[in-house]
């Protein structure tokens, strides 16, 4: 594709180039699950996506969930979606970032923009991303993905560096110089931050393989810094309503139950949200995923 599809560019949805990753194979060994990634560009997996979404929106419109191609191809069933029939769908990462705060914990959450490819407007834990390649040379030394991903992804949607992406892509020394700015190293010199991940799904309306994670901070210090400086600032308290653009929802809040009931959430954060929390009631992870 030379761009992103036509009708969603005349909605104003922003749709990029950059390198991505798609998801080729599943083996469900003994083991464990192990997924197996290729490289593609964004508009690629974004066109099967969009083309999934409304081709189901299109059935459900007419009340008919029959004659749907795409969707009768790539997921017919679970084993057509574990073997990925038709490829390139994207792997999104839900992350649930939980902070310590007194005896509980706080998590995340915005409001998608309407500008994103798809779920606009709907509430969704950050940051939310879809997996991209490391970028750079090599040292010898292991660069994790997700922990890669993770990275970057929280420094654009936390702290407003909207020009990681670009920037990564110029700067190819060394592919950890984002680990150095000083919100990164905030998190990642604290002995108390842990990622993980909490399973594995397919969203069943577009096709996306899902890997939610727990990024969790039971550094009290470290967790009052974070609220103080990200963009998403701010308690999201009864008396704030429940329309700003994001904050931080304490876990036991009447809202963050009532907004699943409510169908607030995108369905990949809802999976993740409901994972991360019953992990919250367990000690924390020994430190980052690879």
């Amino acid at each position: 594709m030379s761009g992103p599809p036509p009708a969603q560019k005349e909605l104003g949805q922003r749709l990029f180039g950059e390198p991505a990753l798609y998801f080729d194979y599943l083996d469900l060994s003994d083991s464990g699950p192990v997924v197996d990634v290729k490289r593609c560009r964004y508009y690629e997996v974004a066109s099967n996506l969009i083309r999934l979404e409304e081709e189901t929106f299109s059935a459900i419109m007419r009340g008919r969930m029959n004659g749907l191609p795409l969707r009768d191809e790539a997921f017919l069933d679970a084993e057509t979606a574990q073997a990925a029939a038709v490829k390139p769908f994207p792997v999104g990462c839900p992350v649930v970032l939980a902070l310590r705060r007194g005896d509980g914990y706080q998590v995340a959450v915005h409001t998608r923009s309407h500008e994103t490819s798809t779920f606009g407007g709907a509430k969704s834990v950050t940051p939310n991303f879809g997996l991209m390649p490391v970028v750079g040379s090599s040292d010898g030394r292991p660069v994790g993905l997700l922990y890669y991903n993770f990275l970057k992804e929280y420094l654009e949607e936390l702290y407003g560096y909207d020009e990681l992406n670009r920037m990564t892509l110029q700067r190819r020394a060394d592919p950890r110089w984002f680990y150095g700015i000083p919100e990164a190293r905030m998190l990642l010199e604290s002995p108390h931050f842990s990622l993980e991940t909490l399973g594995m799904g397919f969203n069943a309306l577009n096709g996306v393989l899902v890997l939610p994670m727990l990024a969790r901070v039971d550094d009290v210090d470290v967790a009052a810094r974070i609220t103080g400086q990200v963009k998403v600032n701010g308690e999201t308290g009864a008396d704030h309503g429940d329309e700003l653009d994001g904050g931080f929802v304490p876990v036991d809040s009447p809202r963050l139950a009532a907004w699943p009931v409510q169908r607030r959430y995108n369905p990949a954060s809802a999976f993740g949200l409901g994972e991360a929390l019953r992990r919250l009631d367990a000690p924390s992870g020994t430190g980052p995923v690879g």
